[in-house]
């Protein structure tokens, strides 16, 4: 009992201070179990987003119609004969790019839309083109008929923030 009546009359001075601590305690509990027992706040979409779907392009009959049209010749009697022109649609398509530290990686989705691949400078693309450079939404690479750059943006449109953000 002696010990307690010393320990009163020592926490005595402090009387104002523990009780501000205890109110303290008091008010962060119960704002914490307001909290855990409220509705939890609805859920922002704002970040979500989804890779685009293969489409291919089909002209199909739409094309011969309006190429055999007379709207494209002035006199239907000069008319050239149709040369059938070949259209090679490569095995890929640029979807986008990545940064990972201090490089650039291309994003192209391959298997008509199945599988998306990471692909670096010096990599080989299905078909054989070589990677020759990545950049901030673009992608250089060299074929048979010589350099070619995909971009993911006209020159002219400004590039979002967070593409241009250096970590």
């Amino acid at each position: 009992m002696e010990t307690i009546t010393k320990i009163r009359e020592q926490l005595r001075p402090f009387t104002p201070h523990l009780l501000a601590m205890v109110v303290a305690i008091a008010l962060g509990m119960s704002v914490g179990l307001m909290k855990v027992t409220g509705a939890p706040p609805p859920l922002s979409n704002a970040d979500r987003w989804t890779l685009p779907r293969w489409a291919p392009f089909v002209a199909g009959s739409i094309r011969q119609e309006l190429a055999t049209s007379a709207i494209f010749t002035l006199d239907p009697s000069k008319k050239r004969a149709d040369q059938p022109v070949e259209v090679v649609v490569p095995a890929w398509r640029f979807t986008g790019t990545v940064r990972e530290g201090d490089r650039q990686i291309a994003l192209i989705e391959v298997d008509k839309g199945m599988h998306i691949r990471r692909i670096l400078p010096g990599d080989e693309l299905p078909g054989g083109a070589k990677v020759t450079a990545v950049r901030v939404g673009e992608l250089v690479y060299t074929d048979s008929t010589g350099d070619q750059v995909l971009k993911l943006f006209s020159s002219d449109a400004k590039l979002p923030a967070a593409a241009t953000h250096k970590n």
